[in-house]
């Protein structure tokens, strides 16, 4: 059985039907709107919940704006007021002395939030996730990330939190759709400008191979934004693939994407040797490693390679930048220019991953 709705006794401001617009406004810009009440209407009246008795100034606001009205008591109905940040979500069920510890970012993808959690809060998981769902309430299932990105796939382990335990979840963007799921798939929801950025440098009728394709977000948006002929999106994980094959029939780019289940450096992968007018390099903890494939991979007569990479207080962009001039050159070919270089997220405390676009001959 439902539990009743808990009721408010309230100031009420009474007006005719035809007048509840204007008088919703005046309570509104005088700030006398009770907010955590429900407006309520019969046949004939529309009758709104005050904060407060309005003073001899705001009555007058009110009557110069309305032609007739009531200041009267009503009992109205509580009002449900959604969380404006994960603060006010968790409301008063944590320690006050973690409360410095809530994340300040997370992840939507779809249905699924990701959030990282400090230690310190683990214990207290559960009562974040709920929080989170109750500030996004399109959100069924939330997870933290329990350890890296590593193998060969660039998964990473998953801690569930609250709501649903299914992963397999649809994100939209830039007018496509993904369908893929967390934990058997590598997926950042932050490279959405880097995708429609790179969509928007495709000229008409270029052949793209995406190296480390995933679930194809690189791939689809530079197809469906861009005027290609041709993309060819390769990764090693069957997962992603089988999630790419479903992704390009979702999105109606059959005959424009060919899915590759291989890895770029095995042999299979020759058939593109000298294919592409643009490369994508999306695997910035190894991408200096495939260089050369991706050398091989382009045009003879040059073309342009997205190179991702991690740059740190360590190892700087400059460095980056010496290693692959030398790399790329050590496949005889040269670099006419840097188009564009850009840090497109922070990973860790002065940690990046940046960008560098780079036209080749």
């Amino acid at each position: 059985m439902k539990d009743e709705p808990t009721l408010n006794q309230r100031t009420s401001l009474e007006v005719v039907r035809s007048l509840g617009e204007a008088a919703l406004s005046a309570a509104r810009e005088l700030g006398i709107l009770d907010r955590k009440s429900r407006i309520e209407s019969t046949d004939t009246e529309v009758i709104i919940p005050l904060s407060k008795l309005p003073s001899e100034k705001e009555l007058a606001s009110l009557k110069s704006r309305l032609i007739s009205l009531q200041i009267s008591n009503h009992s109205f109905k509580c009002r449900k007021l959604r969380p404006s940040n994960l603060l006010e979500a968790v409301d008063d069920k944590l320690p006050p002395h973690l409360l410095g510890a809530l994340p300040h970012s997370y992840d939507i993808i779809g249905n699924i939030a990701i959030v990282e959690m400090p230690e310190n809060l683990l214990a207290y998981g559960h009562i974040v996730g709920e929080a989170l769902m109750r500030l996004n309430p399109h959100v069924k299932t939330v997870i933290t990330k329990a350890g890296p990105v590593t193998n060969t796939f660039r998964l990473r382990s998953y801690t569930s939190l609250a709501g649903e335990q299914s992963t397999l979840t649809q994100y939209s963007e830039s007018g496509c759709v993904f369908r893929l799921d967390p934990r058997k798939t590598y997926f950042s929801p932050r490279l959405s400008y880097e995708r429609r950025r790179i969509a928007s440098n495709v000229k008409r009728g270029e052949v793209i191979v995406d190296m480390f394709a995933g679930v194809g977000p690189f791939s689809i948006v530079a197809a469906k934004l861009g005027n290609v002929r041709k993309v060819y999106g390769v990764d090693i994980n069957p997962e992603a693939v089988s999630f790419m094959l479903q992704n390009v029939l979702v999105n109606r780019l059959r005959g424009r994407i060919t899915v590759v289940l291989a890895d770029v450096q095995e042999t299979s992968v020759d058939l593109l040797s000298h294919s592409a007018d643009r490369v994508i390099m999306n695997l910035p903890m190894e991408s200096l490693v495939f260089i050369p494939r991706a050398c091989n991979i382009l045009k003879r007569e040059g073309g342009v390679i997205h190179f991702y990479a991690f740059v740190s207080e360590k190892i700087s962009r400059e460095a980056i930048l010496k290693i692959l001039k030398e790399k790329i050159e050590s496949t005889s070919r040269s670099i006419v220019g840097i188009e564009a270089t850009r840090i497109v997220k922070g990973v860790a405390p002065r940690e990046w991953q940046v960008a560098v676009d780079v036209r080749i001959a």
